[in-house]
């Protein structure tokens, strides 16, 4: 059974700033042949991500292009 708990922001933080890190090299990469803004959405925007402590699920992160 899934016991899900809210992440804190400081836990939170840095794997946020990998994902913008991931986004923007992608960006990089295909700059020459189309361009793409990214924002995330959902429970990342509201800062109401949540986190299954028995498992290594990890965090769901919705980002929208």
């Amino acid at each position: 059974m899934y016991h899900f708990n809210y992440v804190s922001s400081k836990k939170l933080s840095p794997v946020k700033k990998d994902l913008i890190f991931i986004m923007n090299s992608v960006q990089d990469l295909v700059r020459h042949d189309f361009t793409f803004q990214f924002e995330f959405v959902g429970s990342v925007k509201r800062q109401m991500v949540t986190q299954d402590i028995g498992s290594n699920v990890g965090f769901d992160f919705d980002i929208n292009l």
